[in-house]
C-alpha cells in the first residue's frame, strides 16, 4: 500500500494494489495507455502470496463496496487516498490496513475493523 501510494504521488500516475482473494496474493500495477493498467516493473509488480494460515477476508472501497471473492483492487491517484481492509487469518483475527490520504501514513491495527466513510 505504501509503495503504490508513494508512487502515485511521485509520478502523478494512478497505481493499483491488486488483491486476489482466492489465491491470497497481491501485486502492484500502474496506469498504462488510457484506462488500462499494467504490472509495475519493480519487484512490487510480482505476485506476493500471504503465508500459510493467513488469508484476505475482504476488500472494501468507499464507492465499490465490499468484495469477498475474485480479484479486487485499491486504486491510488495523486489526489485521493484509498482503503483496503481486513486480511485475516484463522478465527477472523487479522490486520486492518487503512490509508486515509495520499500523503497520510498507512495505519495497521489488529482485528477486523469496520470504518465508516467520512
Amino acid at each position: 500500500m505504501r509503495y503504490a501510494q508513494s508512487q502515485a504521488a511521485t509520478t502523478k500516475q494512478r497505481f493499483r494494489l491488486n488483491v486476489d482473494l482466492k489465491e491470497n496474493a497481491y501485486w502492484v500495477s500502474r496506469q498504462g495507455d488510457k484506462d488500462s493498467f499494467v504490472r509495475d516493473p519493480s519487484p512490487m509488480g510480482n505476485a506476493t502470496y500471504l503465508p500459510s494460515g493467513v488469508s484476505f477476508l475482504d476488500v472494501t472501497h468507499p464507492e465499490r463496496g465490499k468484495m469477498r471473492e475474485g480479484i479486487a483492487y485499491v486504486e491510488f491517484s495523486p489526489r485521493a487516498g484509498r482503503r483496503m481492509r481486513n486480511p485475516s487469518g484463522p478465527g477472523r483475527r487479522g490486520l486492518h490496513p487503512f490509508c486515509p490520504s495520499p500523503g497520510g501514513k498507512t495505519e495497521v491495527t489488529a482485528g477486523y475493523v469496520e470504518r465508516k466513510n467520512s
